[in-house]
């Protein structure tokens, strides 16, 4: 299983680890159980350093449709952390345009997104936002930016 996440309803807080390939299926399993615990606006921290994609363009297709018809309610911050460097030759040769995608899909939401190299940057700058309230209003939304730090 490539996909990992920690739902913290106390902080408000899903912290989500991708190791080795990603899969559709990973994907929708987490976005129902996101759904089902009633955690879509929390705050999100995504660290996928060491995962690799393991979706195609159809794939990808469903899973941005999904997401984009989420958008319609509260959704959190997000913090992704992006593994440095080039794709891997075990990644499709599109690897870098699905991701992309994806992420430009994310970034459509009306909430603050940011790129970071570092779980430490993505999660401090997570901490500096305020804690999403219950049924509370969205967060002001912000263009997605990169941070170096670490």
């Amino acid at each position: 299983m490539g996909l990992h996440w920690f739902i913290d309803s106390r902080q408000r807080l899903i912290v989500l680890t991708v190791e080795g390939p990603l899969t559709r299926a990973e994907i929708d399993g987490m976005l129902d159980a996101v759904i089902g615990a009633k955690a879509l606006g929390y705050r999100k921290l995504v660290d996928a350093r060491t995962g690799r994609l393991a979706l195609g363009a159809i794939d990808l297709l469903a899973i941005g449709a999904r997401v984009r018809s989420l958008h319609a309610g509260s959704v959190g911050a997000a913090a992704i952390v992006l593994p440095g460097g080039m794709s891997r030759d075990d990644e499709p040769e599109d690897a870098p345009t699905l991701v992309a995608r994806l992420i430009g899909i994310l970034a459509s939401a009306k909430r603050p997104l940011r790129l970071f190299k570092g779980v430490g940057a993505a999660r401090r700058w997570l901490d500096g936002l305020p804690a999403p309230v219950a049924g509370g209003p969205r967060l002001p939304a912000q263009q997605a930016v990169t941070d170096d730090g670490a």
